[in-house]
C-alpha cells in the first residue's frame, strides 16, 4: 500500500471477481479470461481517497502483481506472467494487450513492467523485461523504489551465454547451478525502467524467500538457500551450517557488487519471512522460523533453548527466532541477539567458529597462555571464521582481534 502527499491510497490485489470492482474510463474495466477459463484471476489496481472512497479501479489482466511504486505522477507496476503463462503460445490475449507501442521489449518474458497515471488509472507504458527462462517475480520475490531506480530481486533459471540481462561486470556473471538462482537487477525509471545492471546470486542448490532493503546507499538481501557454495568476497569466509535450507544475508553496493555475505542457521532448516530491519550499517535485525537446536540463540537471551512441543503426529515443529547483528548494546530481555564477537563451541575439539563484525582487514589470532601465536585468519565486516584446531594441544587459549570500531577484543576458550 502506498500513499501520496494528498493522503490518497494506492494498492492492489488478485481477484476472481468479474464485475462490480472497477470504475469507468480506466485502462481495463472488463475482466480478462484466459484459455483456462473463469478459474483464472486478474490483477486489480486501485486508488482510494484519504477517507477510503474509491477514486478509480482497473484490472491489469492475467498477471500476478508483485509490487507498485509511486514516482511523481506515475505508478510503476511490476507484474509476473509465469503464474498463468509459461510458454509463448499460451499467452492470451495477444501480446498487444500487454504492451504499448513504445515498449522497449516486445519479446515474450515472465516480467511485465507497466506505468499507470495515478490521476485516472490509465496505462501509459508497458513492456516485457527478461527472457522466458527468467527472471520471475512471484510471491517470494521483492522490489523496491529508491529515487529514480527500481531494484528487483527475483529468481531465474539459466539465462544462457551472453544474456543481455546479466551485466558484463556482474558480481556473479554465470548461473550457479541447481534449478534456480536469485536474480538481482537495477532499473532506471527515468527511461521507462530501462535495464542498468543485473547479476545472478546462487550456487548448486535452490534459492528463495527473498527480501530486499536499501539503507545508506547499499542493498541488503536476505533469502534462504540450499547452496553451500555461494561465493563471497575473496577476503571473507562463511560456511553452510546444514539442513535443507540455511538463511543467508548479503550486502551489495548500488552498482551490484557484493560487499559481504554470511550464512545463518544451525543443523536444521531456517526460513526467512518479511522480517528484515536495517537500522544502519552496524545494526540489523532478521527473523523467521527454525528447527535447529544449535547455533541460533546466544547466552542470556530471552530463550536460549529450543522449545520442544508435544507432537504425537511427528510433524516438524518450528520455533521463531530473532537475530541481531550489531555492536555493543544489550537489546533487552525480549530479544535474541548476536553479540559483537561470538566464539563457539566452547570448549571446542576439532573446529572453532568466530562470528561477528570486524574491522576491515582485521587479523584474528589465537595464542596459547605463554603468548605464542598458534593460528591466525583474516576477517572483515559481518563474517564467520572457522579455525581448524584439531592439531592443537588441549588447554586454554586466547582469541584476539579488532571489532568494526577498531577496539581490541579478546575471548578465552578451551581446547578439549
Amino acid at each position: 500500500m502506498l500513499t501520496d502527499a494528498n493522503g490518497s491510497i494506492y494498492s492492489f490485489i488478485q481477484t476472481y471477481l468479474t464485475d462490480g470492482v472497477t470504475t469507468p474510463n480506466v485502462f481495463q474495466s472488463e475482466f480478462i479470461n484466459n484459455q483456462f477459463g473463469l478459474n483464472s484471476r486478474n490483477g486489480l489496481l486501485f486508488k482510494l481517497s484519504s477517507n477510503g472512497e474509491i477514486i478509480w479501479s482497473t484490472y491489469t489482466g492475467n498477471t500476478l502483481i508483485n509490487s507498485v511504486h509511486l514516482h511523481g505522477n506515475d505508478l510503476y507496476v511490476l507484474q509476473d506472467l509465469s503464474y498463468y503463462f509459461r510458454n509463448d503460445e499460451d499467452l492470451y490475449p495477444s501480446n498487444d494487450f500487454y504492451l504499448t507501442e513504445n515498449a522497449q521489449q516486445r519479446n515474450r518474458s515472465q516480467i511485465l513492467i507497466s506505468k499507470f497515471s495515478k490521476a485516472d488509472g490509465n496505462r501509459t507504458y508497458s513492456s516485457f523485461f527478461g527472457q522466458l527462462e527468467g527472471p520471475f517475480l512471484d510471491y517470494d520475490s521483492d522490489a523496491i523504489l529508491v529515487g529514480d531506480k527500481i531494484y528487483i530481486a527475483g529468481y531465474t533459471e539459466d539465462l544462457g551465454n551472453n544474456s543481455p540481462f546479466i551485466s558484463e561486470n556482474a558480481n556473479q556473471p554465470h548461473f550457479g547451478g541447481g534449478y534456480i538462482d536469485t536474480y538481482l537487477a537495477k532499473l532506471d525509471v527515468t527511461q521507462n525502467a530501462a535495464f542498468d545492471w543485473g547479476t545472478y546470486i546462487g550456487g548448486n542448490g535452490i534459492e528463495g524467500e527473498i527480501l530486499l532493503k536499501f539503507k545508506e546507499n547499499n542493498l541488503y538481501l536476505a533469502m534462504i538457500t540450499s547452496s553451500p557454495d555461494i561465493s563471497f568476497p575473496e577476503d571473507q569466509s562463511s560456511f553452510y551450517y546444514g539442513g535443507n535450507y540455511d538463511g543467508i544475508l548479503l550486502k551489495f553496493n548500488s552498482n551490484g557488487q557484493m560487499i559481504w555475505g554470511n550464512y545463518l542457521g544451525g543443523e536444521g532448516n531456517e526460513f526467512i519471512f518479511n522480517s528484515l530491519l536495517i537500522e544502519n550499517d552496524r545494526s540489523l535485525f532478521i527473523g523467521g522460523l527454525t528447527n535447529s537446536y544449535k547455533n541460533i540463540s546466544t547466552p542470556n537471551s530471552h530463550r536460549e533453548n529450543y522449545l520442544v512441543y508435544p507432537n504425537p503426529q511427528h510433524q516438524t515443529v518450528y520455533n521463531y527466532y530473532l537475530m541481531h547483528y550489531g555492536e555493543g548494546e544489550n537489546l533487552g530481555s525480549n530479544d535474541s541477539f548476536f553479540s559483537p564477537i561470538q566464539v563457539y563451541p566452547n570448549p571446542a575439539n576439532n573446529h572453532l567458529y568466530v562470528k561477528g563484525i570486524f574491522a576491515p582487514d582485521s587479523l584474528l589470532e589465537i595464542h596459547n597462555l605463554v603468548g605464542q601465536k598458534v593460528a591466525s585468519q583474516k576477517a572483515s565486516n559481518f563474517n564467520t571464521i572457522r579455525f581448524d584446531i584439531s592439531t592443537l594441544p588441549k588447554g586454554v587459549y586466547l582469541l584476539s582481534g579488532k571489532d568494526s570500531s577498531g577496539n581490541l577484543i579478546s575471548r578465552k576458550w578451551v581446547k578439549e
